[in-house]
């Protein structure tokens, strides 16, 4: 959910930097997320997600905050190693 939904996020932020002018459009791209397609992607996001809590049992719903929390995690990780050569 946080992840998709910071595809909203980067998109507003885009529209800022485009708006000052100081950064080119290649540098931005990676806040563009699926361009034009994001609110729909969001939507669609949004659909699965709440299909999968109506449908997902208890065990299947831990399973969804473990994983979440170890993606979290192995980000924290990926983002505190040295850069490679």
């Amino acid at each position: 959910y946080v992840m998709e939904g910071s595809t909203l996020g980067g998109r507003h932020i885009s529209g800022l930097l485009e708006k000052s002018g100081a950064i080119p459009g290649e540098a931005r791209r990676f806040f563009h997320s699926y361009g034009d397609a994001t609110r729909e992607k969001w939507a669609v996001f949004l659909h699965a997600w709440a299909v999968f809590e109506a449908s997902a049992d208890v065990v299947n719903q831990d399973r969804a905050v473990h994983a979440a929390r170890e993606t979290f995690r192995l980000l924290g990780v990926w983002l505190k190693a040295p850069p490679s050569p």
